[in-house]
């Protein structure tokens, strides 16, 4: 069974490529190792949270929490603040595919 902060991770990487409008800001540039040299801005995938959460209806259940950074060399916070925007469109109401060994 897939780790359930990996199924997430990989299905927020997914969602977040695929927004045009979050693309048209950083391009394809979201990273969970950032590379050396790596333009800005970009997004890294931070740290994560995996609290259990049994449950009798569930087989397994967990409540994760997931950090989303931003990095901008622009001035001021303005570049920053329209790409947590566009994260957020992008994955406020998303069908996440977590895989088959979990459902959000």
């Amino acid at each position: 069974m897939t780790e359930p902060s990996l199924a997430l991770q990989g299905a927020i990487v997914a969602a977040l490529k695929a927004s045009a409008a979050l693309g048209a800001l950083i391009g394809d540039r979201v990273f969970d190792r950032v590379p050396a040299g790596a333009v800005k801005p970009y997004i890294r995938i931070g740290d994560d949270q995996v609290i259990p959460d049994p449950a009798e209806c569930f087989e397994r259940s967990a409540e994760v929490f997931a950090t989303l950074d931003v990095f901008s060399s622009a001035v001021g916070k303005p570049e920053a603040k329209r790409i947590a925007g566009a994260i957020v469109d992008a994955l406020d109401h998303a069908h996440l595919d977590l895989g088959p060994d979990w459902t959000l």
